[in-house]
Order: C-alpha cells, then sequence, then structure tokens
C-alpha cells in the first residue's frame, strides 16, 4: 500500500511543482490576529520580520484584502503586469486600468524599530479595515484582512475545502471560483 501511495505522491509533484532548480523553499504561511493602534500602525508578526528587514510594498489584492510583498517580488509582480499589458496593447483599457490602480496605490514602508508599519490609510479604507486585522502568510506575499471579511472569506472556503472529493486534487475546488 505504501509504495502505491509514494508512487501518487512522485506523480503529482512531477505534474504539480515546478522542477528543483527553479523552486524557492521560502514561503509564507500561518494567519495571525493584529490590532491596529491609533495611527494605523501594525505589528507584523515577528516570523515575518527578517523577510522584510530591507522594507515592504502594500498593495490592494483582490477580495479586498492588502498585499504585502517584498520589494524584490513586487518588482517582478509588476514586470508581469506590464508583459501581460505588452501582450495585449497598451490600448487594452482593461490592462491599463490594472496596472495604473495596482501600481498608482501601492505603498513602499519600512519597518521601525518595535517592527511596526504604518498601513496606508488608503489601503485600509480599500479592505475596509477598522482596527482588527488578520495577517495571513499566501504562499509568495503576506496578506492583510479586515478580521471579520477574513472570517467570513475563510468559513465558506474551509466548507468549500472540506467538501471536496478526497480522491480528487485538493486544489481543484478553487477552479473557477470567482468568490
Amino acid at each position: 500500500m505504501w509504495s502505491e501511495v509514494e508512487g501518487f505522491g512522485a506523480r503529482w509533484c512531477a505534474q504539480n511543482l515546478p522542477p528543483a532548480d527553479v523552486v524557492d523553499v521560502q514561503f509564507f504561511s500561518d494567519q495571525f490576529e493584529r490590532t491596529l493602534d491609533g495611527k494605523g500602525r501594525m505589528i507584523l508578526p515577528s516570523t515575518f520580520r527578517d523577510d522584510f528587514a530591507e522594507g515592504l510594498v502594500f498593495a490592494p489584492g483582490m477580495d479586498r484584502c492588502v498585499e504585502v510583498w517584498q520589494a524584490d517580488a513586487f518588482a517582478e509582480r509588476l514586470e508581469v503586469l506590464m508583459r501581460q499589458a505588452g501582450q495585449a496593447g497598451w490600448d487594452d483599457a482593461g490592462h491599463r486600468k490594472k496596472v495604473r490602480v495596482y501600481s498608482q496605490t501601492a505603498s513602499r514602508a519600512e519597518l521601525d524599530g518595535q517592527g511596526r508599519v504604518l498601513l496606508p490609510a488608503r489601503l485600509r479604507e480599500f479592505a475596509v479595515i477598522d482596527r482588527e486585522i488578520v495577517v495571513a502568510g499566501t504562499v509568495d506575499h503576506l496578506e492583510i484582512w479586515a478580521q471579520d471579511r477574513y472570517a467570513g472569506f475563510m468559513a465558506s472556503s474551509l466548507d468549500a475545502y472540506a467538501d471536496t472529493d478526497s480522491s480528487a486534487d485538493p486544489l481543484a475546488m478553487f477552479a473557477g471560483d470567482a468568490s
């Protein structure tokens, strides 16, 4: 039986993972509840501080969260957006809008000596964030959510995950999911 499991694992890895020389083993995971102070600052979880010691970039995220990127990773993300816009042609209004909104609302920041960082007011407003937040690791970046919105998002997502056929690809449940 275990040889079948090992064989399945090897087949899954071969089909779903990039070549070993392309894989960067660093990733962000877990979730942390935080409270913004009166100035709109949050304390970055200590788990992530070394990763963002050189600075970070806040950007608007899908589902009305705030993305947090390492500066070099954000630059790579912008390059991808620009390539997509170039392929579609700058005349494509949708791509122009996407590049403009994403880059013009992004904000660079640095941690202070206590691991705090100011979450820009325009992004707090975008993400409907008051004071209670969740900082969630999302593979290559972090996301900051209003605590109540995150709870709703996770409840529906976990329900869908729990109802996934265990013989199927567990990530297939999200294919085509626009929520």
